[in-house]
């Protein structure tokens, strides 16, 4: 077969194609016969509802991501126009009939399926409507007032009531989707461009993506069979196998219809033995009237020693195999007095790469879909378009955190400043110091602050309250502090070390009015 001659393609045309296996409507990627279709939903669903380990992983991987933050920010600080519209959106969502935590859970099902489609509606902000008892009227009530665009919700259409795909027949790309739901089971076509796409894994525009258990199938499916086998023994070992003894008759080749019906019956009853509520079966007595052995006897045979092949390892084996499959290989860490703490830290830390790209996914797909469609409702130019970003899944330990940052403060590789104190605590979730509180080391002179090496200690950059010449010769610390705009704590201090004269009367201190008025002129306190 002769090559086709080379042509000259324009820049702008599409070569080739991706190479996505498809029918008209349906996507045939997945190998597997019984992960095919609606048919993988249901196999999903299974290992979801049934399964422990794929539960305890998918229970903590959403709830490690619906705790973290999730804010709507401008993508220019020093845009007030932007600030002013991250708030607004920021209160758009707060502002749905569902809540962000329910839509998170339910964006949280593209992992075990693969995808999670959404369709977003959209509703005029004009206040509240509410009956005489007080509940909100119909299904456009806001909380606002202004008249924008806002969302009226942001909801799933369940991955168990897709119909089919509509692709495009040029380029295979996924223009829509088809949907049967219930209860009316009719057809309803919502087009791509109105609703958003999540997937876990995207593989040449695949609109289903890929299961995060897609590789955990198999040790599943062999973790269901051995549990089942395992019941099954159990059961035995308790009960013992039940044998049903017969007369040769019965069993011979040339018996008549008759005998092989009675066998066949036999059979089927002996199958049916269990330690249940209907424990119990009706057969021939074992001696004849004529004294003489009929040939029919019933007994329970118990297996003697232990069994070649250990279940309980082979289970713990699959489990695990499941729980690494989806980063989750920590969870059993402990129970068997094994594993390190060092083990157990690497682990965690993959599985919050993994969510962290997870919540990037999930922001992405609201950025480029969602927000432009909300915003282009309300007219606002697309500088202003805010975007959403998410905090971190684990946070960080405060030992760890300022231990690095003093190590490289000791090393010269950072001269501590607020701004670097605001930035600890800050990635720690602590409280911010007030002005007051904020210490300032002696020999650092900052802008407008005093000079001298007492008022740089107790922090002193605004000048004590006029006293005036009938005021009291000595002061209490508090009245230090409030003259001097510092806290009591650090007027105490100071007179502890002695950098500020003070008498001890009681269980306090006081100090005379012309220390505290040369501590602020700058002159010798001795």
């Amino acid at each position: 077969m002769g090559r086709r001659p080379r042509t000259q393609e324009p820049l702008l045309a599409q070569l080739g194609s991706t190479g996505f296996k498809r029918s008209t409507t349906t996507v045939i990627e997945e190998w597997h016969p019984v992960l095919t279709g609606t048919r993988a939903v249901k196999v999903y669903r299974e290992m979801m509802d049934n399964d422990s380990n794929v539960g305890a992983a998918l229970n903590l991987i959403e709830d490690l991501i619906r705790q973290a933050t999730w804010e709507f920010v401008s993508p220019d600080e020093s845009s007030a126009e932007g600030k002013e519209w991250a708030d607004l959106v920021n209160g758009m969502m707060a502002d749905m009939e569902s809540t962000w935590q329910e839509m998170l859970s339910d964006i949280m099902l593209m992992l075990p399926f693969g995808w999670a489609l959404f369709v977003d509606t959209y509703k005029i902000r004009r206040g509240e409507s509410v009956d005489a008892r007080g509940q909100p009227v119909g299904t456009l009530y806001s909380q606002h007032d202004d008249g924008l665009y806002g969302w009226r919700d942001i909801s799933i259409r369940a991955q168990e009531t897709l119909w089919e795909w509509d692709f495009d027949e040029a380029t295979s790309k996924t223009l829509g989707m088809w949907q049967m739901a219930p209860p009316y089971n009719r057809t309803t076509y919502i087009p791509l461009h109105r609703a958003l796409l999540f997937r876990l894994r995207t593989s040449k525009g695949n609109p289903a993506g890929r299961s995060g258990l897609r590789s955990a199938f198999r040790p599943w499916f062999m973790l269901k069979r051995i549990q089942e086998i395992e019941a099954v023994g159990i059961e035995r070992d308790l009960a013992g196998m039940p044998v049903m003894e017969v007369p040769p008759s019965i069993m011979a080749p040339n018996a008549d219809t008759a005998a092989k019906a009675l066998r066949k019956d036999y059979e089927e009853k002996i199958q049916k033995v269990r330690l249940d509520q209907l424990y119990g079966m009706v057969i021939p007595a074992e001696i004849g009237p004529d004294g003489k052995p009929t040939g029919y006897k019933f007994r329970l045979v118990n297996s003697g020693g232990r069994r070649p092949s250990d279940a309980d390892v082979i289970v713990k084996r699959y489990g695990n195999e499941i729980l690494r499959v989806l980063a989750a290989e920590f969870l059993p860490l402990g129970q068997e007095k094994v594993g390190s703490f060092a083990l157990h830290s690497d682990k965690t830390a993959m599985l919050s790469f993994r969510l962290g790209a997870i919540m990037d996914t999930i922001c992405e797909v609201i950025c480029r879909g969602a927000i432009p469609r909300l915003m282009r409702l309300n007219g606002v130019d697309q500088r202003l378009w805010p975007v959403l970003e998410h905090g971190d899944v684990e946070r960080e330990k405060a030992s760890e955190v300022v231990t690095a940052f003093q190590t490289a403060a000791q090393a010269g590789l950072v001269v501590p400043t607020d701004e670097d104190e605001a930035h600890v605590r800050g990635r720690l979730d602590w409280p911010q110091r007030g002005a007051e509180d904020i210490p300032r080391a002696p020999g650092q002179p900052q802008p407008g602050a005093p000079t001298t090496p007492v008022q740089l200690e107790l922090g002193l950059d605004t000048p004590p309250a006029d006293p005036g010449e009938d005021g009291p010769d000595f002061w209490t610390a508090e009245e230090v502090a409030t003259k001097l705009g510092v806290s009591r704590a650090t007027v105490n201090g100071a007179i502890k070390r002695r950098q500020l004269p003070g008498i001890k009367v009681g269980n306090s201190f006081r100090v005379s009015r012309k220390d505290a008025e040369k501590l602020w002129s700058g002159g010798v306190l001795r």
